[in-house]
């Protein structure tokens, strides 16, 4: 079975033609209101949901000696 070169490499692959703006209609995505290219609403698109589904950061704070007492102590866990 043969595949087409562009289904590996270029899998999202955009042209000239899709990143016009000044003729495009007013869209609206994430609540804000413009004149998008196409890549402009795809790019915006992926990465709010990226960040929605993947990016979770826990606030954790913690001193400085005691980071470097936790790290020891999990080398040392590991060590034996």
């Amino acid at each position: 079975m043969t595949r087409n070169r562009t289904d590996l490499r270029y899998r999202y692959m955009f042209h000239q033609a899709n990143m016009r703006v000044h003729d495009v209609p007013v869209t609206t995505i994430n609540g804000k209101s413009g004149q998008y290219s196409l890549l402009m609403a795809w790019t915006e698109v992926v990465a709010t949901e990226m960040t929605r589904l993947y990016v979770y950061f826990d606030c954790l704070n913690t001193l400085n000696a005691n980071a470097q007492q936790y790290y020891l102590a999990s080398q040392d866990s590991q060590a034996g």
